[in-house]
């Protein structure tokens, strides 16, 4: 969707834009991999690498270590690059966990300076060689930290052109509840052969009922 220049809302979250051309176009080009090209609809264990099953799959930041850890042999023959930008965008998205601070907090004050020391430098260090140490992948919000990371430089490399590039979930009130059936409906475009703007208009229709 975001490589051919769609979203889900307008800017300022008033308008669900789900049905838009560009969102078509961007979905259907993705059905496409699965009906033309026999992409499997299941997530693919990174062992077929190993195994010379496939030559590449989309995932995220946990492969990494789950490469190394997993699957020593392949020291030195895989690498990861940002997802091939469309006519319009890059095309990799980015997750994650958040910190806030809750409005009812007795504390918002020491809330707050507790998440300014995570992300501090001596914080961010700190959650970085602990994360090596247990051969996990931490990467901090602060895309300059990524340098700081225990991946080689060429990984290093295309973390942080995914970073500069790529987009996340959008910030509108509504979202949350109505993006688990936008997926059931993405779905059934695949798994039941439902028409792309069929199927987007009903996820049209549930995010509407929860846009406020």
């Amino acid at each position: 969707m975001h490589q051919a220049g769609g979203s889900l809302y307008s800017e300022d979250c008033t308008e669900v834009t789900v049905d838009s051309p560009e969102v078509v176009a961007g979905t259907e080009y993705w059905a496409a991999r699965f009906s033309e090209q026999n992409v499997p609809t299941d997530q693919p264990d990174i062992s077929g690498f190993a195994a010379g099953e496939y030559v590449f799959a989309t995932g995220g930041s946990w492969n990494y270590d789950g490469l190394a850890v997993g699957f020593p042999e392949l020291e030195g023959k895989w690498s990861s690059a940002p997802l091939p930008a469309g006519p319009a965008n890059a095309g990799s998205f980015i997750g994650g966990n958040v910190m806030g601070v809750m409005a009812e907090s007795d504390a918002p004050g020491t809330s707050a300076a507790f998440i300014d020391s995570v992300y501090s430098d001596e914080g961010v260090a700190a959650m970085l060689d602990t994360a090596a140490a247990n051969n996990v992948l931490w990467l901090p919000p602060r895309t300059d930290k990524v340098a700081e990371t225990h991946l080689d430089d060429a990984n290093k490399g295309a973390l942080t052109e995914i970073f500069e590039t790529s987009v996340g979930p959008p910030n509108c009130s509504g979202w949350e509840p109505a993006s688990p059936n936008v997926q059931l409906a993405l779905q059934s475009i695949v798994l039941e052969g439902v028409p792309v703007e069929e199927a987007l208009a009903a996820a049209k229709t549930e995010m509407e009922a929860t846009l406020q």
